[in-house]
């Protein structure tokens, strides 16, 4: 009984995936199959079901990995995140001077300024 749930489980995850194209949950489903399949070869006759059950495990396996990618990416969207670290006070002292270098972009520089770029590259 529990078996036709599982199996009842990776047809629904499969249909759900299928309009989607290659995915996760269609690989874990083919890699169930070869497992099934070559399990299968090796015992004492041949039966679909193991090939069925492998294939379903193997589908639910592949869901559970896109589903696990899914809350991934939304993560990352987040605004929360990435918490970006704060810049050191050398960090905060070179940007400064770039800007004010920015700033006077084909001006004269003071000697002591080009001093400072000429030591940052």
């Amino acid at each position: 009984m529990v078996w036709y749930l599982v199996i009842a489980g990776a047809v629904i995850a499969l249909a759900f995936a299928a309009a989607r194209g290659k995915n996760s949950i269609w690989g874990g489903a083919t890699i169930g199959v070869v497992v099934g399949v070559v399990l299968d070869a090796f015992g004492p006759g041949f039966d679909w079901w193991t090939v069925a059950k492998s294939a379903a495990v193997g589908a639910l396996i592949g869901l559970v990995a896109d589903l696990a990618g899914s809350l991934s990416d939304r993560l990352a969207a987040s605004k929360h995140a990435v918490i970006q670290p704060e810049p050191t006070d050398e960090e905060k002292k070179e940007a400064a001077i770039r800007r004010a270098y920015a700033a006077t972009e084909g001006q004269e520089v003071s000697d002591d300024i080009q001093k400072l770029l000429n030591k940052l590259d």
